[in-house]
């Protein structure tokens, strides 16, 4: 920074002459050429409401057997109660503003106190509220058995040997009344009881179910029920509420007479943004404290020993405090008249940290001749060190060398006086200046990293004990062990190639940090391609 360069700015007028001639410093334009014409500086009062309003979000969880205990949660016998009881804190938390004075401490933790905020919902931990409810089970009505699907309920279910018939088929003479064939000679197993089975044939009494017709149920045992599955057994269904509360900010900036210079600065920066460091923002009145001063709240609240009556009214009176809260932001503001090298342009200033608008794009001009070196040196004239007499063109340099370089990165440093436009042909052309000075090179070192790769391949694939498991194992299992060289070399050829550029762009800008990966351009993927390519067709020749 030249000596005519304030070093200590006081005022924003002082600190916007500091900014835009430290910008003009060693980018081809001499510090003296931006002068300031004539300014206006004033610091604005600018005051901002935010309404609160409370909210509640009920989070429901219904679980299996009995409520569980809960550290302060209101037990409700009932869902139809436990639904009340959640209904009817919800009116209470957003009628009676018991929330307001923790909403306004907690605002107050917000940077500016709050100044901005909105649309956003903010939970208040410490009124956050648990019910819990439970009613019988609506399947088994608390019985924790349902009826047997299988017996209905009986206990007992027809034999699944004799099939109600109370008799199985005769095992002497297997159900045909006689033995050994002979109608003569009558089963004396069976005719003494003259049963038929299910299906006609001779039988004896049924042994499974001792010539009942009916067994015992196997799914409930004669129990007559089985568990029931909606509660597990337990009889009952639990319902655990947690109603979350909490409170909306919504923001209202009023500012009447402001300059247009300032309005469009905050609606650019933001509302929000403008805590803590581009304004004074203080709470202009706490409502809660300021409104009990008032002598229309009755002095109860300051002597509780009055009567109920008195407290009673007390009571009424806050809840119609408004849910506000009240700011004030000083913003400073300067009207600059400025000349930059012979234009005349009205720059405004506003903020703490002196942000800047409508600052005309006076470095465009002044880098033009160190552009046009650029320019030239992408197409092969050697005028680099030309290019870098300007700051904005080395810095450009060195965030390409350290594959920093992009729009936003640029501006950030030149955010006045070098438009967008100019700063993206910019970054283009220092691209292109740089791949035409590493071209030899990465042309050279691509040239030998695809010979040694072709080599690589051959030596590989022609080699007999290649040739040789190629004939043991599955044509899947040798590809897959094939493709481990193609790896290799182009992992290998990839890295020497940025290496290569590296070297290069090091012995020519030895003083600037050099990132250890280079991007290669298309040099790299036309290399990448001639192997892939030799690859594919070593492993087509050797397929035939």
């Amino acid at each position: 920074m030249t000596d005519t360069l304030t070093p200590t700015p006081s005022t924003l007028t002082d600190q916007a002459i500091a900014k835009l001639q430290k910008l003009a410093a060693g980018n081809g334009l001499a510090p003296e050429s931006i002068k300031l014409l004539g300014s206006e500086e004033k610091t604005y009062l600018v005051k901002g409401t935010t309404r609160l309003s409370p909210f509640t979000s009920p989070e429901a969880q219904r679980t299996i057997g009995p409520a569980r205990a809960v550290k302060n949660a209101q037990i409700a016998s009932s869902f139809t109660e436990l639904k009340s009881r959640v209904e009817q804190a919800t009116k209470e938390f957003q009628q009676d503003k018991k929330w307001l004075p923790d909403a306004l401490e907690l605002l107050k933790t917000q940077p500016g106190g709050g100044w901005g905020i909105t649309d956003a919902k903010i939970l208040l931990e410490s009124h956050t509220k648990y019910f819990v409810g439970s009613e019988a089970c609506p399947t088994c009505r608390g019985q924790r058995a349902t009826a047997c699907p299988s017996c209905q309920a009986q206990g007992a279910v027809v034999c699944n040997v004799c099939h109600g018939s109370r008799g199985e088929i005769c095992p002497v003479c297997s159900g045909f009344g006689f033995v050994n064939g002979q109608q003569d000679q009558p089963c004396q197993n069976c005719a003494p009881y003259g049963l038929l089975s299910h299906n006609g044939m001779r039988a004896v009494p049924c042994r499974r179910c001792n010539a009942s017709g009916q067994m015992i149920c196997p799914t409930c045992n004669g129990r007559r029920g089985v568990p029931c599955e909606s509660c597990k057994a337990t009889g009952a269904v639990s319902e655990t509420i947690k109603l979350v509360c909490g409170f909306e900010p919504h923001f209202v900036m009023v500012g009447e007479g402001l300059p247009s210079g300032l309005r469009r600065g905050v609606q650019r920066l933001g509302i929000d943004k403008l805590a803590p460091h581009h304004a004074d923002i203080s709470i202009a009145a706490p409502i809660v404290e300021e409104t009990l001063k008032d002598s229309s709240v009755p002095k109860v609240l300051a002597y509780p020993d009055k009567t109920i009556d008195d407290q009673t009214a007390a009571q009424s009176e806050e809840k119609n405090i408004p849910a506000e809260q009240h700011y004030e932001a000083q913003i400073p503001y300067a009207d600059m008249r400025m000349d930059f090298n012979g234009v005349k342009a009205l720059v405004p200033a506003f903020g703490k940290r002196c942000l800047l608008l409508d600052v005309p794009a006076f470095l465009d001009t002044a880098i033009e001749p160190q552009r046009e070196a650029l320019r030239r040196t992408a197409q092969g004239h050697n005028e680099f060190d030309k290019a870098l007499a300007v700051r904005v063109i080395s810095d450009a340099l060195n965030l390409t060398l350290s594959n920093k370089l992009d729009l936003k990165e640029l501006r950030r440093r030149y955010p006045y006086g070098l438009s967008a436009k100019t700063a993206t042909e910019l970054i283009q052309e220092m691209r292109s200046a740089l791949n035409r000075t590493t071209l030899a090179i990465r042309t050279l070192a691509a040239a030998l990293c695809a010979v040694a790769s072709i080599a690589m391949f051959a030596v590989y694939f022609l080699l007999p004990p290649h040739v040789l498991w190629r004939g043991l194992f599955s044509p899947r299992l040798w590809l897959i062990a094939d493709i481990f060289p193609l790896i290799l070399a182009l992992g290998l050829s990839q890295f020497l190639l940025a290496q290569s550029t590296r070297f290069i762009l090091h012995r020519r800008f030895s003083d600037m940090p050099i990132a250890t990966l280079q991007k290669t351009g298309k040099t790299g993927y036309t290399m990448m391609g001639v192997i892939l390519a030799t690859f594919i067709a070593a492993i087509a020749l050797l397929a035939r």
